[in-house]
């Protein structure tokens, strides 16, 4: 069974992206309108890095746990260019679910950036690449199960002997 490329996941997405320069503040408030955990960010069309939940946690709120007024506003006022993953790992177009999976748990993450040809076509989660992937089991389980429960057309007319038949047999 043919396992599906990124690409196809992707191929309708439309990618929020975020510039460098943008406060971070901006970008959270996107993210939580629109469910999703990373935003890659863009500079001049080129990809320059990745802005995640786990940006947000380790590289923002960590700096505010004692805090004063200063810092708070030097925070609020901070761009996602500032914080962001600039270490990309990347899926590209022709990629499996599987090899992307490996990717993640290889370099523990969660999100990846899609490209083709250089340029950036979607973003994909870990949960995207479980669905495909549950996709494709349940696929296989199906086809498993019709082959199990399939009766050649030969067998399907084979008929058990009655017992009339069994016992006129003369000995």
């Amino acid at each position: 069974m043919a396992m599906k490329s990124i690409g196809d996941l992707v191929k309708d997405q439309q990618v929020l992206t975020a510039e460098p320069g943008t406060k971070i503040l901006d970008v959270v408030e996107l993210m939580k309108e629109r469910g999703i955990g990373a935003v890659p960010v863009v500079k001049d069309g080129e990809l320059v890095g990745i802005f995640s939940e786990r940006d947000l946690l380790t590289k923002v709120v960590s700096q505010c746990k004692d805090a004063d007024e200063q810092t708070i506003e030097k925070i609020t006022g901070m761009t996602v260019g500032e914080v962001m993953t600039k270490e990309l790992v990347i899926a590209n177009y022709a990629d499996t679910c599987d090899e992307c999976l490996k990717k993640m748990r290889l370099h523990g993450i969660r999100h990846l950036p899609v490209v083709a040809e250089g340029e950036l076509i979607g973003i994909i989660s870990i949960r995207d690449l479980l669905l495909c992937h549950l996709v494709v089991k349940e696929e296989e389980l199906d086809l498993l199960n019709t082959f199990i429960n399939f009766v050649p057309p030969s067998m399907s007319s084979v008929k058990e002997p009655t017992f009339r038949e069994q016992t006129k047999n003369p000995t």
